[in-house]
């Protein structure tokens, strides 16, 4: 495979893990690149998460529409942020990965 063109410039994403005071946890992946946010309130204390429609993971043609996910911070134990950078493929490495996963589904079938 001969790469054409370069890969799209890496960037920086936030991830909260988010435990509750039941034992069940979440994490949220915030992307400010693609339109995500955060906002904090404090009557009630609530955090909202804004996220924006991405691309499907699993399928370039589909979208995750967007969403607002609301926590009330008294039913949270601990809240973990992280940050990561993240580096997008070159679109033929995608090309190839996509072909690559679609011929292994049809072998499995």
């Amino acid at each position: 495979m001969y790469i054409q063109s370069s890969s799209p410039e890496p960037y920086e994403v936030e991830d909260y893990d988010l435990t509750f005071v039941n034992g069940l946890f979440m994490t949220v992946t915030v992307d400010a690149k693609a339109g995500d946010a955060v906002d904090y309130d404090t009557s009630p204390l609530t955090t909202i998460f804004h996220l924006s429609e991405k691309p499907s993971p699993t399928n370039a043609k589909l979208t995750v529409p967007a969403e607002n996910i609301t926590i009330f911070m008294n039913h949270v134990l601990s809240v973990q942020r992280r940050t990561r950078i993240v580096v997008q493929p070159a679109p033929e490495v995608k090309d190839e990965f996509q072909r690559t996963l679609h011929s292994l589904i049809k072998t499995v079938q």
